[in-house]
């Protein structure tokens, strides 16, 4: 059977826990809740990297670059069937001309 706190049964620091939830939810106090943790969502830009608009056999594909080195890291070719390819995402990107 479920139940607001997660299923009914199971060990006796599950029930400890649940306890001290359902006090404090009676309280109406607020309960602190973390951010989950590996959920792959950054906050912000990706430090130290742009990305450059390129062409690849004749479709666009977008080259990412270390800043300080000016180093090509990576390339994000086009899917099949498709023209252009996505790009990187939070990555700034550089100007036509800025290079």
């Amino acid at each position: 059977m479920f139940h607001l706190f997660g299923t009914i049964g199971g060990s006796q620091s599950e029930s400890l826990s649940r306890a001290r939830l359902a006090r404090a939810f009676s309280k109406g106090s607020n309960v602190a809740v973390n951010k989950p943790v590996g959920d792959n969502a950054r906050k912000g830009a990706v430090k130290k990297r742009s990305q450059v608009k390129t062409t690849l056999g004749g479709a666009s594909a977008w080259t990412k670059r270390n800043t300080k080195s000016g180093e090509f890291m990576a390339v994000k070719k086009p899917a099949k069937k498709m023209t252009a390819a996505k790009k990187f995402k939070g990555v700034r990107r550089e100007k036509a001309g800025a290079r």
